[in-house]
């Protein structure tokens, strides 16, 4: 069994992750706000869909670009 031991930021009770804690925020204190805490699969890497718009873009303008397979 999971301790819980990350405290909820608006009442006493106590949660098991990050995640449980948001949940329990959203769900029992609506009105106030606080960060959803950033997951492990949340990352900066650029996706398929960012590299395509940018060669759309760099097509547009005459400029050359290596990811122009992305748009065929």
């Amino acid at each position: 069994m999971t301790s819980k031991t990350i405290p909820c930021a608006h009442c006493e009770k106590m949660l098991v992750d990050d995640l449980a804690r948001w949940t329990h925020a959203k769900a029992k204190h609506s009105g106030k706000k606080k960060h959803r805490p950033k997951r492990e699969d949340d990352d900066d890497d650029e996706s398929f869909a960012d590299r395509a718009i940018a060669a759309s873009i760099a097509i547009a303008c005459g400029e050359p670009t290596d990811d122009d397979w992305l748009l065929s």
